[in-house]
């Protein structure tokens, strides 16, 4: 994958780059761990939202912790978003739905 820089991290997320996003969650630099936290609450991506749960319960350090804390918040705030469940197939979900996937 080469060198993880917080610029990288960016375009990724602008392009919505969720894969490589979700890889470089194994950085060992705590900085683009949680770049890629926050980066990842602005997407409507299950598989973005199962990362976040996973780093809230697997990541050593606080801070990467609450920031995937924050974005998973962010996600549930805007769950009436569309979020893609498979490439083939779309749900809207409601926050209710939401908050019980998270728990």
């Amino acid at each position: 994958m080469g060198i993880i820089t917080i610029e990288r991290v960016k375009k990724w997320s602008d392009k919505q780059n969720i894969l490589k996003l979700i890889d470089a969650l194994n950085s060992n630099d705590t900085e683009i761990r949680k770049a890629v936290c926050l980066s990842l609450a602005t997407s409507k991506s299950v598989d973005a939202l199962l990362a976040l749960r996973y780093i809230v319960e697997n990541d050593n350090d606080e801070f990467v912790v609450l920031s995937a804390k924050k974005s998973i918040d962010y996600m549930i705030d805007n769950a009436y978003e569309v979020i893609s469940i498979d490439k083939s197939e779309s749900i809207i979900m409601t926050e209710e739905r939401a908050i019980l996937q998270t728990v």
